[in-house]
């Protein structure tokens, strides 16, 4: 019996690390509280799929543009408190938590967004 596990975690990490296509708004134009949106939910795939290193990094994506947001968006704060807590949760191994504190994150961005005027 040959044992396939390296195969496996290989083909595991490739559809893991190219599950992710960026959204076609974020090269511009739209608010970067869109563009958080976007990384977070990637976060939260990540996470359903255990993978936490791709999820932390998402998470950084999310903040960098949420920081871009800073100056034009109340809320950012909040925002960014949930997702260094839905980190700090997933590198503790308790998911259901950075389930939790990634939805709060989006609960937050979504408001945000509601009050960022649109670019036509």
């Amino acid at each position: 019996m040959s044992n396939n596990l390296p195969a496996l975690l290989l083909v595991d990490a490739m559809v893991g690390a190219t599950a992710y296509t960026p959204a076609l708004h974020e090269s511009g134009g739209v608010a970067p509280s869109l563009q958080a949106m976007d990384h977070v939910r990637r976060a939260q795939v990540d996470v359903y799929c255990s993978h936490d290193s791709l999820a932390i990094s998402a998470i950084r994506e999310a903040r960098r543009a949420l920081h871009a947001a800073a100056a034009a968006a109340a809320g950012v704060a909040d925002a960014l408190v949930a997702l260094d807590e839905a980190s700090w949760f997933i590198r503790h191994h308790e998911f259901l938590r950075a389930e939790d504190a990634l939805e709060t994150a989006l609960d937050l961005m979504r408001a945000m967004s509601d009050r960022t005027p649109r670019v036509s």
